[in-house]
């Protein structure tokens, strides 16, 4: 080969290389498969990231209205049971089996009707309260983010 046929040759693969750096039709398509994993994960982030905080909302209502009922079941003989059944009402949207829900009255745990309603008899002006968390799921493309994630919510009312 002399050396006309090769510098030939070296022009020739320096203008294909040239048309194909040029030429973009397929460059857009190739951005968009690039970029969709991203826009999509973020995306997943943001619904999940919502579903997570419309969950604390909600847990946080709930242990609003059913601190209320424990705070006014002084003459119910079932006022835990009440205040339970309160908060399953307000949060229909979450799993009763996930939640957990405690009560206590002036800082003293009660987990019965009983032991809230003997707590409850000599405890006005006193504080009632209750706890409640609810697990949450940030979990994105199969990628669990917080594996150990809870929402919780505490309320606070005076008893009357």
């Amino acid at each position: 080969m002399d050396a006309r046929a090769a510098a030939s040759e070296a022009q020739g693969m320096l203008s294909g290389l040239a048309r194909l750096v040029s030429n973009s039709r397929g460059a857009v398509a190739v951005e968009f498969v690039l970029v969709l994993p991203l826009l999509g994960a973020l995306l997943f982030g943001i619904t999940k990231f919502g579903t997570a905080y419309t969950n604390r909302l909600t847990l946080t209502d709930a242990t609003r209205v059913a601190v209320r009922q424990l705070a006014v079941g002084r003459s119910s003989t079932t006022s835990y049971t009440d205040a339970m059944n309160a908060f399953k009402a307000a949060a229909p949207r979450l799993d009763p089996a996930k939640s957990v829900f405690t009560a206590s009255v002036n800082d003293v745990n009660c987990s019965s009707d009983a032991a809230c309603n003997v707590l409850l008899l000599a405890a006005t002006g006193l504080q009632a309260k209750i706890n409640a968390t609810y697990p949450c799921d940030i979990s994105i493309m199969g990628t669990d983010y917080a594996p150990n994630c809870k929402v919780a919510a505490q309320t606070i009312e005076r008893i009357e």
